[in-house]
């Protein structure tokens, strides 16, 4: 980390001097080598953002990885930090048969198996339930029914860990079961029904290469969904106003805004916008309106930012916070 720190620094000093005069160049420089010379390594977080100007300097740090990038322009923006995120397309796949349960943790380019279960419709039934079930039918529907509910509870703590979109495969009824009990149906994608057979790992192989080569539309749809659940639960806050009164204190956050909302001027909605802030603010450098502070009260309380087409309701004035 060091190593890249200094390698930074070098480049920085290098653009400001081709671009700038050195009277310009020189203050932006010292200011950045005394902050880096004090810069705190001991915060567990995954990433810093550093702004600078020949009068001030402001630090971020984040729970996002992002790819490196260096922006000399008066005109950067808090929301471009948005864009040096690194897109990580990760997926849990859980799969279900009636004779086990596998959890895959999925990339692009490679599946691991993370938890395992075995169905024993024998043992699965306590001997004082046996009694009670008027036929082996009964029996075994009512040990599917607790095995299907035990790997909910598993997808569950899992979800704490990994928290990414969720595929559930199998055959269709059992997929339609599994559906209709499960308590984590918000983090969930998609659905996919398929038949049984004996070559699990071909049909992982299959459905995680449709899975990624529809990413963005089947991630957008997992979002709607995430809205959906949280405005059910009243944790779901809408509109520039109201989002913008919200104050975030924990990291189980999502903001979710519109793409067509970061290109487009927006209108004020306090009676002293941020474009018009005294420069003793400092924050004009680097704050466009009230969007960009609501991503730095997201970001800085170690939520997610998540950019979308078009795809949220009207009343939801292109953007929603997910208390989760």
């Amino acid at each position: 980390l060091e190593y890249q720190v200094k390698s930074a620094v070098s480049k920085v000093e290098a653009m400001l001097t081709a671009h700038y005069t050195m009277e310009q160049a020189i203050p932006v420089i010292i200011r950045l080598k005394n902050l880096f010379a004090t810069l705190n390594y001991n915060t567990h977080k995954k990433s810093i953002a550093i702004f600078i100007s020949p009068v001030m300097e402001k630090v971020f740090h984040f729970e996002m990885e992002v790819e490196e990038k260096i922006m000399i322009d008066p005109s950067f923006k808090l929301r471009d930090l948005i864009a040096c995120r690194r897109e990580t397309k990760e997926c849990l796949v859980l799969q279900l048969n009636e004779n086990y349960s596998k959890t895959y943790l999925c990339s692009s380019n490679h599946s691991q198996v993370i938890k395992f279960n075995v169905f024993n419709k024998l043992n699965d039934v306590s001997k004082n339930e046996v009694s009670g079930f008027d036929s082996f039918q009964e029996r075994n529907e009512s040990a599917l029914h607790r095995f299907l509910f035990q790997m909910d509870q598993g997808l569950s703590i899992i979800l704490k860990a990994y928290r990414l979109p969720v595929f559930v495969m199998g055959p269709i009824d059992l997929v339609r079961y599994f559906n209709s009990i499960t308590a984590n149906d918000s983090s969930i994608a998609e659905y996919i029904p398929v038949r049984v057979t004996a070559h699990s790992t071909q049909e992982i192989t299959g459905v995680t290469e449709n899975i990624f080569a529809n990413w963005n539309t089947l991630r957008q749809k997992q979002l709607l969904k995430k809205i959906q659940h949280a405005k059910s639960q009243n944790k779901l806050t809408t509109g520039i106003k109201e989002t913008l009164k919200s104050t975030p204190r924990n990291r189980s956050i999502l903001l979710v805004v519109e793409k067509k909302l970061l290109s487009h001027p927006l209108p004020p909605v306090t009676n002293r916008p941020f474009t018009k802030l005294d420069s003793g603010s400092h924050e004009i450098f680097f704050m466009k309106d009230e969007v960009d502070h609501i991503i730095k009260k997201v970001l800085e309380a170690g939520g997610e930012v998540e950019l979308v087409d078009n795809i949220l309701p009207a009343g939801y004035e292109q953007i929603a916070l997910i208390e989760e």
